[in-house]
């Protein structure tokens, strides 16, 4: 049984974190609910191949691979919390950062993965968001 999202209120952040799973993906951009299509197997390849090749770089670098991320959302202001394809963050930033949270400001480098459909007003929008 799926759950019906009020989509039309703004939510915060804390409130996105604890929805239930209505079966859909969500970001949440300036408290409105962003609903993102689920990715094809291109888009799953290029994800694990870029997961891959960040976390070899950083184990060469004597940084943990595990601070290469996907799936994962950043809190950038009370209501926006958008997730990325790929992210990193630094070992001082990610220590003691409560994990059943949203993660505490931008990542240090975030990789977004185009799509077809994807307009390029909504990327630049988004790059501003991170930056």
């Amino acid at each position: 049984m799926t759950t019906q999202l009020d989509k039309a209120r703004t939510y915060t952040v804390e409130e996105f974190m604890s929805l239930p799973d209505d079966g859909k993906r969500y970001e949440l951009i300036e408290g409105e609910l962003k609903e993102v299509p689920g990715p094809n197997y291109k888009h799953g390849i290029l994800t694990s191949r870029l997961i891959r090749a960040l976390g070899d770089f950083l184990k060469s670098q004597g940084q943990s691979p595990d601070l290469a991320l996907t799936n994962m959302a950043f809190e950038l202001a009370k209501k926006t919390a958008p997730i990325p394809d790929v992210a990193f963050v630094t070992k001082d930033r990610a220590a003691g950062v409560d994990m059943s949270k949203a993660f505490p400001g931008p990542p240090d480098l975030t990789i977004e993965i185009m799509s077809p459909t994807d307009k390029w007003s909504e990327v630049i929008d988004k790059v501003k968001l991170y930056q």
